[in-house]
């Protein structure tokens, strides 16, 4: 089936999302009060030095970050990713830039990878807790994203979000379409949860048994198991969720407007995932494991590319949405993946001088390398060393600067500096663990680097 293609007799739905409202009466978050602080110059064109990013250090959104204010400010998508998973320093590094980007430049929306879904349910998890404590965190990242997320250093990144509100919210959202992804029990129960708390919105006096059978139909958009194209059940099964949420507006957009038009993007996004299972197949509708991925990377980016913009223009206030995710998906050209489409370059080529992508990389130290499918397995793995024939753009980016905080280098501002005249040339970077080649420079508009990651640990 080519890619985008309807299939005939399936559903399609349109639901119409009020942006307007009043904000929830919650005093905001109180704010860190900095010394007045000195802004970072840059060493030289485009070379930023980056200020104290770790622990309390990182707390701050005061003038040593305003080197972002002038690459951004004219920018409506701000894409962070990062080159490798599980580290300690990839999420804290990011946090100040994650504050600055929303205290100072009104950023409202954090989209991050994993499910639609999983994230509406983990944002209604922070809403309705009776106590924004450690313990409302750790159970709403359970449940918000990836399980290769779970860590307490990302677990920082939602703290931050969780205990934002009123007109200073940050709302936490998902622009993927994958739920329930991953092997855990909590994963797995997502679409039951979701369903039975839409159900609950809306009135359904029997929701608990009506979210089983549902979730029981819908278990195969989980991982696009069982039959494909999708049986008339199933297909049955999402339209009655999606009545349920018709239902569920008005009580959830009492508890807060941007929730509610959050909640009225998922119709699209199970729409999407039906779809997304039959056009990863083969030609002939054939399982190809040799274009599996491929297939699948591909249509997943076209849709999530899609969503970023629904949430820029229909959930935030300010329309400028953050983007977290990993450079497979957030470098314009797929950063060395063995893919031609991503998020980032979908969204370059429909909003032209709208987005900023900043890449991620470590100069040393160690990560967990997370593989599943057929060769489930998890193993610490060390950042490539210096002189690596794998990685040799790796080390042109340990050498632009000793700063023991590492650096940020704007791409565009940095045109012309000889020593940075690598960015134009097919080199080798980490991209989980392989070596790939690629232009630093058709990927990203920036670059953090820092010199030394260690892997987290995985809960």
């Amino acid at each position: 089936m080519s890619q985008g293609r309807r299939l005939v007799g399936w559903v399609t739905f349109a639901f119409v999302v009020g942006c307007g409202g009043r904000h929830e009466p919650v005093a905001p978050a109180p704010k860190v009060v900095l010394a007045p602080e000195k802004p970072v110059e840059a060493t030289e064109p485009g070379l930023f030095p980056l200020p104290a990013w770790d622990g309390d250090a990182g707390r701050g959104t005061g003038a040593t970050w305003s080197m972002l204010d002038g690459l951004v400010k004219a920018k409506s998508v701000v894409l962070l990713g990062e080159s490798l998973h599980v580290t300690t320093e990839f999420p804290r590094v990011r946090l100040p830039i994650l504050r600055r980007l929303h205290e100072q430049l009104h950023f409202d929306v954090v989209a991050v990878e994993g499910s639609m879904v999983d994230a509406w349910l983990a944002q209604d998890d922070l809403l309705r807790a009776p106590k924004m404590d450690a313990a409302a965190v750790e159970e709403a990242s359970r449940t918000g994203w990836l399980t290769l997320w779970n860590t307490a250093a990302m677990r920082e990144v939602l703290d931050y979000v969780a205990r934002t509100g009123g007109r200073e919210r940050l709302y936490f959202a998902s622009m993927d379409i994958q739920p329930g992804m991953g092997g855990t029990p909590i994963k797995k129960a997502v679409m039951r949860r979701f369903i039975e708390r839409v159900l609950e919105y809306a009135g359904e006096p029997d929701a608990g048994a009506t979210a089983e059978k549902l979730s029981a139909t819908l278990d195969p958009l989980r991982t696009c198991g069982g039959e494909q194209p999708a049986p008339p059940e199933r297909v049955d099964a999402v339209a009655k969720v999606v009545r349920a949420i018709r239902g569920a507006d008005p009580k959830v957009r009492a508890v807060l407007p941007m929730h509610a038009d959050a909640l009225a993007l998922v119709p699209t996004m199970l729409d999407e995932r039906l779809h997304h299972c039959s056009e990863i197949l083969g030609p002939g509708g054939k399982f190809a494991p040799n274009e599996y991925w491929r297939n699948y990377k591909e249509a997943r980016d076209r849709y999530q590319a899609a969503n970023v913009v629904a949430l820029r223009d229909k959930v935030s206030r300010s329309h400028r949405v953050v983007v977290w995710g990993h450079h497979s998906h957030l470098g314009y050209r797929a950063a060395g993946a063995r893919a031609s489409v991503s998020i980032s370059g979908v969204l370059r080529d429909r909003l032209p001088g709208e987005t900023y992508a900043l890449g991620l990389f470590a100069g040393a130290g160690s990560y967990l390398r997370v593989q599943d499918g057929p060769r489930d397995n998890i193993s610490r793995v060390d950042v490539s060393a210096p002189g690596d024939p794998c990685c040799r753009g790796l080390d042109a980016l340990r050498g632009l600067s000793s700063s023991p905080t590492g650096y940020l280098l704007d791409l565009a501002l940095a045109q012309g500096n000889p020593r940075v005249s690598f960015a134009k040339e097919r080199l080798g970077y980490p991209l989980e663990g392989d070596g790939v080649p690629a232009v630093l420079a058709d990927e990203f508009d920036g670059v953090l680097f820092v010199p030394r990651i260690s892997a987290a640990t995985l809960e």
